[in-house]
This record gives C-alpha cells, sequence and structure tokens, in this order.
C-alpha cells in the first residue's frame, strides 16, 4: 500500500463500530461519518427497500414503502372494480 498524507486523515475512526478506519479529512468536511467503504454499503441498504411513489387524486405524489405499498396501489383506482 502506498503511503497516505497524515493531513488528509481525520483525528476520528469511522462510525460504523465494526470499522476502524481512519477517512479523508475532505470526506469529514463534507460531513459524512462512514469512510467510502461503510458509506457505500449503508447507501446499497437504503436503495435496496422497496418503495412505491403514488400521485394521489388532487394531491401531490405520497411516498409507500413497506409490503403493503402494492396494497395501497391498488386501491387509490377509483375505477378499480376489485
Amino acid at each position: 500500500m502506498g503511503k497516505v498524507k497524515s493531513e488528509l486523515l481525520t483525528e476520528y475512526p469511522c462510525a460504523n463500530p465494526e470499522c476502524d478506519v481512519l477517512f479523508d479529512s475532505r470526506r469529514a468536511e463534507l460531513g459524512y461519518r462512514l469512510c467510502m467503504k461503510c458509506g457505500e454499503d449503508a447507501a446499497k441498504k437504503v436503495a435496496a427497500k422497496h418503495h412505491t411513489i403514488l400521485p394521489l387524486h388532487k394531491q401531490c405524489y405520497m411516498a409507500f414503502t413497506g409490503a403493503d405499498a402494492r396494497e395501497v396501489a391498488k386501491k387509490i383506482n377509483p375505477k378499480r372494480t376489485t
């Protein structure tokens, strides 16, 4: 591994309890508290959640999450008979 300049590293490790890697201070200045690897893993977990965005009648768009999102989508159509 190459040498890393010490001024680029923060004095605090990654916020993930299983990871104690010191990450780039420029990343910390942007407000991140996770190293790149842990941040990518956290983003994938958030993106993997199921969600549905539906336009409600005479209202704005609403986001429905969870297993019942499909059922909610079926119920908001006023012309659906079943």
